[in-house]
């Protein structure tokens, strides 16, 4: 009986420490800001085809872009979208016809 009290002392001993143990944590890398302007451009007349894209990051880190592409039947399709502070990604669309 002595044995058993011993044993079942040792095993909540062991489960005190291992749940009382302070688990190491590390904070997140912290990354610098890099601040960038990229843009293309496709534009051929022979297969019309015409696209582009152009972003924006800031300081700050908010970013800001658009991109667009002439479709076969005449539209400009284009989103714009931006990532500012804690609101993540968010876009708008407009499509523009072209009159020929």
């Amino acid at each position: 009986m002595w044995l058993r009290g011993t044993w079942i002392s040792s095993v909540a001993v062991v489960c005190i420490m291992v749940i009382g143990f302070p688990l190491h944590t590390t904070a997140a890398p912290k990354w610098d800001i890099i601040p960038y302007e990229k843009s293309w451009e496709v534009s051929d007349p022979k297969t019309n085809n015409y696209q582009n894209w152009v972003e924006i990051k800031l300081p700050n880190g908010d970013v800001f872009g658009s991109y667009s592409v002439l479709l076969p039947n005449n539209e400009i399709h284009t989103t714009t979208y931006n990532v500012t502070g804690d609101k993540g990604y968010q876009q708008s669309r407009s499509v523009m016809k072209l009159e020929l």
